[in-house]
């Protein structure tokens, strides 16, 4: 990356700030100390506007020294040492709450003043934690343009991405990084308090023992995972029957079998077919499972018996239309007839 000059580095323009932010770190929300110029050193031909970004003190000298070649990953380095600097203000949150704390019974000076102004460190620190700041823009038009980790969010803490997560929560709660990345792994950060009380209570075994421990892990996702494909599956069968419902309400006493080429067309299969609306050959086809389900009360080869006699019956009202308007006896009950 071609150095700047004093000169071109003065004229690198101020990131557009809001009313409502000004004299605020784009950071972390605290008084504003100077400006971080950023400058692209992306060794690829994108266009990265230079842009200067008001810091307070302590995010200045987190950043000023960076180069990095999108301002995205300036903000995450930056966060993550604010994570990192003040973990022991984050941990309050985690070890107590406020009551806890204003309740406790410390004595000497030192517990006692982290008694009176450990929960204001902690909500302060939370609160530059997740500090959002607002959309990078000069002039009004918006730029910033590199690919970021995903926030993690766990117990009111936004961390700007997996690792500081881990690095954080591995250090608040004992945990050791490389088993607690295993876990994360496994079971996804939407469970994050799974994997810390899984570590916790399996992180003072040896290596082969949380080998084997994660394995038991992984049996155990998958009995979930099939667990949760079988719940699924009976909940849309079920709702495939829930939605397959009847659209009248006709008796056996509306309609009539018959006999059509030596086949008996049993009157309740025709009930069936009518109040579910089932006229054509195709719409059987598609409502076979349902017919089944229907009439499985009686032997399969009863239910055979009666779909084959209905698939007869609407084959032939199908194939001959003067019969189906004429001469069968339930031909009041189909539409169009």
């Amino acid at each position: 990356m071609k150095r700047l000059t004093p000169e071109q580095l003065e004229q690198i323009p101020l990131m557009d700030i809001p009313f409502k932010h000004k004299d605020q770190c784009w950071f972390c929300g605290e008084p504003v100390f100077k400006e971080i110029t950023f400058v692209s050193n992306s060794n690829y031909q994108v266009e990265l506007p230079a842009v200067k970004i008001p810091s307070c003190e302590e995010c200045y000298g987190f950043g000023k020294s960076e180069r990095l070649p999108y301002i995205e990953l300036l903000h995450d380095l930056v966060k993550d040492k604010i994570t990192q600097k003040h973990q022991k203000s984050l941990a309050i949150g985690a070890n107590w709450t406020k009551q806890e704390l204003e309740e406790s019974e410390f004595t000497g000076a030192a517990l006692e003043g982290f008694k009176r102004s450990g929960w204001m460190m902690y909500e302060i620190t939370k609160q530059r934690v997740n500090f959002s700041g607002w959309p990078i823009s000069i002039d009004g038009i918006e730029t910033g343009q590199g690919h970021i980790e995903g926030d993690i969010k766990f117990d009111g803490i936004v961390y700007p991405n997996l690792s500081s997560a881990i690095r954080s929560l591995g250090k608040t709660y004992s945990l050791d990084r490389g088993y607690f990345a295993q876990v994360l792994e496994l079971i996804g950060t939407d469970r994050m308090t799974y994997a810390i009380g899984f570590c916790r209570s399996t992180t003072v075994d040896g290596a082969r023992a949380r080998e084997e421990h994660l394995n038991s892990l992984r049996e155990l996702l998958e009995e979930e995972h099939q667990a949760e494909e079988d719940h699924q599956q009976a909940r849309q069968l079920q709702q495939k029957k829930e939605d397959f419902i009847p659209i009248r309400q006709l008796s056996l006493d509306d309609v009539q079998g018959l006999t059509l080429y030596r086949t008996l067309i049993y009157p309740e299969a025709i009930l069936w077919a009518l109040n579910h609306g089932i006229e054509t050959l195709a719409q059987l086809d598609r409502a076979e499972d349902h017919f089944f389900d229907a009439f499985s009360d009686e032997s399969e080869i009863a239910i055979f018996t009666q779909f084959n006699g209905l698939q007869i019956y609407l084959e032939e009202r199908e194939n001959n239309p003067q019969w189906a308007n004429n001469g069968d006896p339930n031909s009041r009950w189909f539409h169009g007839s």
